[in-house]
């Protein structure tokens, strides 16, 4: 609550995740440069512009906390083997479990038996190895920052204690701690500043994009799938319409929601713009979800309005 103005400041997702991503990176340049900021195609893609320019690797995925647990997982798994290659020359198991990470990579399908024993596989390199300590300690470096959902769930790491005083690495992206996550950050990086330049800080820490969402109800969701008839003309359509605007239009596949249709639209400046329409999981609805710079708000609505 900002008593200056008398006005309720409410952070969306990106917002919030912005100003903890930045605490981290400022507070531990070298551990995180680079590492990656995982959100969902729902996200503003302003905030992946912002994030890059403070060294950050952004990295999409479909709708839903799993797909961003999911990207997490594999990229903790990833640091193990990479450190167990550095550690091992010749090991028959180290070749196995990079076959298993290509695999699950590749399908990019939660399967939480197949992560289970791919996890307790890289897990079991370790303790094999005793030099992997060593070179674990010098491979400081993370590869994963924060899993940003735009409802507010920032995925961040944390380690919960065992009664054999065994720490283990847990992520969580509730409300209450992305919450205090978020008061720690604005604490850390504003803290300084007069109450008044505070709050004024809060608002809009990274230039908003236009975002945007058209949808129709009490549709036949089964006639919108990957290259069926009406998938296809819609891609034609956007295709047609982007082009026309000065866009070239690329799709991006998702493989663990193949059916999304994901239209990135490319232009000479750095900027990023994207449609993309896909079925809604809960509700009789499909929608056409417009993301990009302000100023190309009109371009976006002529495309997929």
């Amino acid at each position: 609550y900002d008593a200056f103005r008398d006005v309720l400041i409410v952070m969306n997702g990106d917002e919030a995740a912005f100003f903890q991503a930045k605490h981290l990176i400022i507070s531990n340049p070298k551990r995180y440069k680079r590492a990656r900021y995982i959100n969902t195609v729902e996200s503003d893609l302003n905030a992946l512009v912002a994030v890059t320019e403070l060294g950050f690797t952004p990295v999409l995925t479909p709708v839903g906390d799993k797909w961003i647990l999911l990207k997490i997982i594999l990229l903790m798994i990833e640091k193990q083997i990479r450190v167990a290659k550095k550690s091992i020359e010749k090991k028959s198991s180290l070749p196995r479990a990079l076959k298993k990470w290509e695999n699950l990579k590749n399908k990019n399908s939660l399967n939480v038996i197949d992560v289970e024993e791919l996890n307790s596989e890289s897990n079991q390199l370790a303790k094999i190895d005793k030099d992997i300590e060593r070179v674990a300690k010098i491979y400081k470096k993370d590869i994963f920052s924060i899993g940003s959902e735009e409802t507010g769930h920032c995925i961040t790491e944390g380690y919960l204690r065992l009664e054999n005083e065994k720490k283990v690495k847990v992520f969580l992206g509730n409300g209450i701690k992305s919450a205090i996550n978020t008061f720690l950050a604005t604490q850390v990086l504003l803290g300084s500043k007069s109450v008044r330049a505070y709050f004024s800080n809060l608002v809009r820490p990274f230039p908003p994009g236009y975002k945007k969402t058209f949808y129709t109800y009490y549709v036949n969701k089964k006639l919108f799938y990957k290259n069926s008839q009406l998938w296809n003309k819609v891609k034609k359509s956007i295709y047609q319409e982007a082009r026309r605007k000065g866009f070239s239009p690329s799709f991006i596949s998702f493989s663990a929601e193949p059916d999304m249709l994901y239209i990135a639209l490319n232009s000479n400046k750095k900027e990023r713009a994207a449609i993309f329409v896909r079925n809604s999981g809960t509700e009789n609805k499909i929608g056409v979800n417009l993301r990009g710079p302000m100023k190309n708000a009109s371009k976006l609505k002529s495309i997929g309005g």
